[in-house]
């Protein structure tokens, strides 16, 4: 269930001072009750809360909460509500009845601000914190605590606010059987429309001896499938008639494992695109639904006994995205959670590799838990890892790292360039959010978007967390094509509009330095931050391109992509087009012909410590495979044969020799460099080719998209 709330404040600043407040509360208690008082007279509680599967648990997590444990740390950590437990049990602002009558009753016996207690409702046991009161008078204190004392304070919104303060240990697994360790998993993160989403469910036998499980046919029942901001409690079906089923208990022996593959749209019966799907596996919704399907349960011996058991069977959460490929003109935003919601619109005409560069990598789950680097006044930065191959897209121009970037504005988001492990200077590995527009840590920089809305203040609270020199990041990084962005959220940005931005000295920041909080839109054109015009800027959309114009060069169009299934997985393919432009529109003739469905990989070769590479394409299987001619080679330094790589197969004395056969790196394979072309490189799916195998097969190649172009190719040397 969500429950939107939206806030429009405007402040006498205007720039960021717009709020919304989209307060997305997931939670499996919301119900309908009666009744239809309003909000403004009525008593509201602001919770939070913590779902355990037993009393003893609830016990101490509360005693835990008592002497200064941080209440939102110990949601994200021990909650098995997934819905609540990344907003740190958030349930936002509650009303009498609205709730499990156990749960409400409850909350709302709660003395003080502050305060906390436990309950038993049908999904378990809840730890609730009570944050804070409107509608009605604030709770009293006790009669033997003066008029003057203040009330107890609740914990502070971030993890390790109070270093002082330590926590009391509560064991994360005692609310879970330990004879039988659940995971659930997915073949990839990231999946393109029209993916069969594989995921596995793996069971593994912690003790001494042979214990039985439920047969596993009937294993994804158990799972909780909840689009975060989205449908909550999807419904879990069984792809079939499960009394006419005939089911089987297994044995697992001493340390031993069983785990089966299934495809999710045989379970969900629907397939719907989304930045985050939440999973998780649970013993007690599998007995449920095997109750609610009506099966046969003869083949369970003692079944209430059996119940007992896996109700405290449960999994870790896994997650996946599903979100359509990105294409030139269409809007993508990022949300970026850090002591609040930071939305960011990428510009649709930004350098398109780079564009596509971020998504991924936010979509990958890259941007997850990176530390950010604060300069009062000045920005907020972050870099990601290098994780051993070029992160980043190399840039189209030369880089002067020396050169200011003009016509900055506090809130526009800045790539920064820096130095790729392929040795190129390039953008992808360090970004900024502008405070001030003349910071010289901007010197070199690309811009790539602008904040477009603020939930829960972000900005203020990481720039106050600096001051109080406490530590922030990002602890989840969402990508929404606009197509999918929340109703009310997608409303604030286009509606929002704010009065001019003003200079003003802000001493809390950084005594001296003048900053400007801009508004929550992109300036419009010719609107300076040192020159604001009496307008009210607006979120547009980008301005359509006048016929006068003359064409965006192609190095800045979409690269063609091509999508790859084999019966260890799939995995999405970039094109390098301008670097090798006849083998790609060779290799497009080729898959739109059908010509690589049903062939197998013939040849895997690891070197040493390399993983080097596997190769297939071949017209007979062979390595000598070969078509009636063969195409010029097109090596380039811009693309060399770093791991994931695509790269034409040919005989390694004689130039020119590239037929049909190709290689896909699974190793930076630099004695390639200079003499093999690089065509291309797998953007997506990357576990699935790490997993080809000699024999493997390839299903099938599609053309997901291509550049507006006729695509014939030159044959070099026909037999």
């Amino acid at each position: 269930m969500i429950r939107n709330c939206v806030e429009v404040t405007r402040s006498r600043n205007a720039g960021w001072s717009f709020r919304s407040g989209v307060l997305l509360a997931l939670t499996s208690l919301v119900f309908f009750g009666s009744g239809s008082s309003s909000l403004e007279a009525q008593e509201q509680r602001k919770l939070r809360h913590i779902l355990v599967a037993n009393e003893n648990v609830a016990n101490k997590l509360m005693a835990a909460a008592k002497a200064g444990t941080d209440f939102k740390a110990m949601a994200r950590r021990y909650s098995l509500d997934v819905g609540t437990k990344i907003l740190g049990g958030d349930l936002d602002w509650v009303s009498p009845g609205q709730m499990e009558p156990e749960f409400s009753r409850a909350a709302f016996d709660i003395p003080e601000v502050g305060g906390f207690t436990t309950c038993k409702t049908r999904y378990g046991w809840h730890v609730i914190q009570f944050v804070e009161i409107r509608g009605a008078e604030k709770p009293k204190p006790p009669v033997d605590q003066p008029k003057d004392t203040p009330p107890v304070k609740p914990e502070a919104d971030e993890a390790g606010s109070d270093a002082a303060k330590k926590p009391i240990p509560v064991d994360p697994m005692a609310d879970r059987n330990d004879d039988l360790g659940w995971e659930v998993s997915f073949s990839d993160r990231t999946y393109s429309p029209g993916d069969d989403i594989q995921f596995t469910i793996r069971v593994t036998n912690r003790t001494d001896g042979e214990l039985q499980v439920l047969d596993p046919k009937l294993w994804p029942l158990g799972m909780v499938v909840r689009y975060q901001f989205g449908r909550m409690n999807v419904p879990v079906v069984y792809p079939g008639d499960v009394t006419k089923i005939e089911f089987r208990n297994e044995m697992i022996p001493a340390g031993g494992k069983i785990q089966r593959s299934y495809s999710l749209k045989d379970y969900l019966g629907f397939e719907e695109m989304w930045p985050i799907v939440r999973v998780i596996w649970r013993g007690d919704i599998l007995f449920n639904r095997l109750e609610e399907l009506k099966v046969n349960g003869s083949f369970i011996d003692d079944p209430e006994k059996a119940r007992s058991r896996w109700r405290f069977y449960r999994s870790e959460e896994a997650n996946f995205n599903q979100l359509p490929m990105v294409k030139t003109g269409d809007r993508w935003f990022l949300c970026l959670f850090s002591s609040g919601r930071t939305w960011i619109e990428i510009d649709p005409q930004s350098y398109s590799p780079l564009r596509e560069w971020i998504i991924n990598d936010v979509r990958e789950a890259k941007w997850d838990r990176v530390a950010l680097d604060v300069i009062s006044g000045q920005g907020i930065f972050f870099g990601l890892v290098d994780r051993g191959s070029a992160t980043g897209v190399p840039s189209d121009k030369p880089v002067d790292r020396s050169k200011p970037l003009e016509g900055l504005t506090r809130g526009d988001f800045v790539a920064l360039p820096t130095k790729l492990s392929d040795g190129t200077i390039g953008y992808g590995k360090r970004f900024g959010i502008v405070l001030d527009g003349s910071a010289r840590q901007f010197n070199g920089g690309m811009k790539i978007g602008r904040v477009v809305l603020e939930e829960g203040d972000p900005i203020k609270r990481i720039e106050g967390r600096k001051r109080a020199q406490q530590d922030s990041q990002i602890t989840l990084a969402l990508a929404w094509p606009e197509s999918l962005l929340p109703e009310r959220t997608a409303k604030s940005i286009e509606e929002g509009t704010v009065a001019p931005a003003k200079k003003k000295v802000d001493p809390e920041i950084d005594q001296g330095q003048t900053g400007e909080k801009p508004g929550v839109s992109l300036n419009p054109p010719g609107v300076s931050a040192k020159n604001p015009k009496p307008v009210e800027p607006t979120l547009q959309k980008p301005a359509p391109v006048q016929k006068e114009q003359k064409p965006a060069p192609v190095a800045l169009k979409p690269l063609p992509t091509v999508f790859m299934e084999t019966d260890n997985g799939s995995f999405l393919i970039r094109l390098y087009e301008d670097e090798a432009p006849n083998t790609v529109a060779h290799f497009i003739h080729l898959v739109e012909n059908g010509f690589y469905d049903g062939k197998n990989f013939h040849r895997k070769v690891q070197t040493g410590s390399s993983k080097g590479f596997i190769q297939g394409g071949s017209p007979d299987g062979t390595s000598a495979g070969v078509l009636d001619y063969t195409i010029r080679d097109e090596p380039s330094a811009k693309r060399p044969a770093k791991i994931y790589s695509l790269v034409m197969a040919r005989h390694h004395t004689r130039p020119n020799s590239a037929s049909s056969q190709f290689l896909i790196a699974l190793d930076n394979l630099s004695y390639l460099n200079g003499t093999y072309t690089v065509f291309g490189e797998i953007i997506s799916g990357q576990k699935s080719a790490m997993r080809l195998s000699e024999g493997s097969k390839i299903k099938r190649i599609t053309v997901r998209n291509k550049r507006d172009r006729d695509y014939t190719f030159e044959k070099y040397a026909p037999k």
